[in-house]
């Protein structure tokens, strides 16, 4: 198990939350979030199209508030992966995609 007390969250539930709040983006877009559509120096979460298939099949880019940025910048510290093609939020078993965040 790793040590609590570095670390900003005890697993991916609150930052993923804090995200959804914070941006009013779709869970399954969220899900689909990749580092590569993280831009920490311009401020953007960059949702994509073909990932989240949304209604209107456009890429969109919202603007990081502090509290995105913040968590995005402290849970990239905290992960294991952070390659550019890696999630932000992988599967806590198959390290694919998330599919769901029923448990925590």
């Amino acid at each position: 198990m790793p040590d609590l007390k570095n670390a900003s969250f005890a697993d991916y539930f609150k930052p993923l939350i804090l995200l959804c709040l914070n941006t009013g983006a779709r869970r399954n877009a969220i899900f689909s979030l990749r580092w590569e559509d993280i831009d920490f120096e311009g401020r953007i979460v960059t949702l994509r199209a073909d990932a989240a298939k949304p209604r209107n099949a456009k890429d969109q880019y919202i603007p990081m508030n502090d509290t995105i940025y913040d968590t995005l910048s402290l849970w990239k510290q905290q992960c294991m992966d952070t390659s550019s093609d890696s999630f932000v939020f992988p599967s806590p078993k198959t390290k694919g995609k998330l599919d769901n965040c029923r448990k925590a």
